[in-house]
């Protein structure tokens, strides 16, 4: 393996507000991020989003935590980003930035994701997917109150599935 670099970028157009599905991301991860993009299997598991530049976004199931990445920036409404290593499991690091903008009667939500380190072959290719997947899952709680996250079901929903 090599040095790499990797960028996927996702977008959506939710049918609500900025502020509501802004307050979906941030305030109710659980509802929507789930498996399989954890770092714990373990039952119970939660994600927090903070809202301090410098703290960690973190995954946590009783006692055991482990951290996505750093908060690196938050705009409110507009911008939320973190830095690390993003589960790679390898020495790798990267940044995740979601961008919320009005889009007529909705929001657009972009994902963008540059990871540079040790990528093996595919990786790309399985987190174009799971943005995607993970952008379907935040619309359908929104839009829908429909939980397919660590607080939900847990799984893909039916259109991704």
């Amino acid at each position: 393996m090599s040095l790499t670099t990797m960028h996927v970028t996702q977008s959506i157009v939710i049918a609500a507000s900025r502020e509501a599905v802004w307050r979906a991301f941030r305030e109710h991860p659980s509802q929507w991020w789930g498996a399989p993009y954890t770092l714990l299997d373990q039952p119970g598991s939660a994600i927090e989003m903070p809202v301090e530049v410098g703290a960690p976004i973190v995954e946590h199931s009783g006692s055991h935590r482990a951290a996505w990445g750093i908060l690196t920036e938050i705009d409110h409404e507009r911008t939320y980003a973190w830095t690390g290593n993003m589960g790679m499991g390898g020495p790798s690091w990267g940044t995740v930035s979601y961008v919320f903008a009005d889009e007529g009667e909705g929001t657009r939500v972009t994902v963008d994701h540059v990871q540079m380190g040790e990528i093996p072959d595919g990786v790309a290719a399985g987190y174009d997917a799971g943005w995607l997947d993970l952008n379907e899952r935040l619309r359908l709680f929104v839009e829908e109150g429909e939980a397919y996250g660590l607080a939900g079901t847990n799984t893909a929903p039916p259109s991704i599935g």
